[in-house]
């Protein structure tokens, strides 16, 4: 695995005045799925939804989603089982939509991993796995500026030190050599800084990722499994299992935790506490109200 620790070098500057709809917007998965992850930060009011759009080649886009994607507290999240093949990378966009306007996303391209940790005081640790193996050219974008250009194989791991009073956006492209694909994701300061100062307040809302959910284990399971979580604050948490349709059918959590590690266990039974059969469930973490990270488990019996 490489490592990467950035610094600040300009070799293009060119900066949009477009200002982004979202303060993050980043899709990972494998094994025939695709979770995308975003928000909504713009000054449109009356925000009803979202739909997402998907391409195999960055030129035509197609709805998946049948229903209008709402939340109530403008963060999303969209499970794409939709014929997914782990080799594609896959590329989504996505459209607000407004009473009598609506506001188009840049593309993206999912990845097969990324995950956030804190590594330092003052750094946020951003581990990235793109869905094809192979040689890659990782470039950094600040507000639309190319700040770094690095070579790679397989995975990397950056190192940013976010500045929360600037407020940067930051790009992050992944490109595929020699077939010059690529995968990517979206951050913000707004995104980023809460990680390392989970305490600091700012006059609007900030979506923070300062929680991680692991896989379960034992996976395959039979008859319990184990799901672990961590939070840097103390908070209410959730956790629900989810059948493969999408239905909610049992609620594990649905208290306070201090801030630490904490584990649970499932024993493969519904909320009327009877045994469910075998087959593909989901179980969905959510801190303080806020819609997380979505991991599959499988029983086996």
């Amino acid at each position: 695995m490489k490592k990467l620790i950035y610094f600040f070098f300009v070799f293009v500057a060119f900066k949009l005045n477009a200002v982004s709809p979202y303060s993050y917007f980043y899709a990972f998965g494998e094994n025939s799925e695709i979770l995308l992850n975003w928000n909504y930060t713009g000054d449109e009011p009356d925000l009803l939804g979202c739909n997402l759009f998907r391409s195999e080649d960055y030129i035509s886009f197609n709805q998946i989603n049948d229903d209008l994607i709402t939340s109530n507290n403008e963060t999303f999240t969209y499970l794409d089982e939709e014929e997914i093949i782990d080799t594609t990378i896959y590329y989504y966009k996505i459209n607000y939509i407004f009473p009598d306007s609506l506001i188009n996303s840049l593309a993206i391209g999912a990845l097969k991993d990324i995950a956030f940790e804190i590594y330092s005081e003052d750094t946020v640790q951003i581990t990235c796995i793109p869905r094809q193996t192979g040689e890659y050219e990782f470039r950094l974008y600040q507000d639309s500026c190319v700040m770094y250009i690095y070579s790679f194989e397989d995975s990397i791991e950056i190192y940013q030190q976010p500045e929360n009073q600037i407020n940067y956006e930051y790009r992050y492209e992944f490109i595929k050599i020699p077939e010059f694909t690529f995968s990517s994701f979206f951050l913000t300061e707004q995104f980023l800084y809460p990680i390392i100062n989970p305490t600091e307040t700012q006059d609007n809302e900030i979506i923070t990722n300062s929680s991680i959910l692991y896989q379960n284990h034992p996976n395959p399971f039979n008859p319990s499994t184990t799901i672990e979580f961590s939070i840097q604050n103390d908070s209410k948490v959730d956790i629900s299992i989810f059948n493969i349709k999408g239905q909610k059918i049992k609620n594990l959590s649905s208290n306070e935790f201090v801030a630490g590690s904490h584990s649970i266990i499932w024993i493969g039974d519904n909320d009327n506490n009877n045994p469910v059969s075998s087959g593909i469930y989901y179980y969905k973490l959510n801190v303080n109200g806020r819609s997380g990270a979505v991991k599959k488990c499988i029983l086996m019996k």
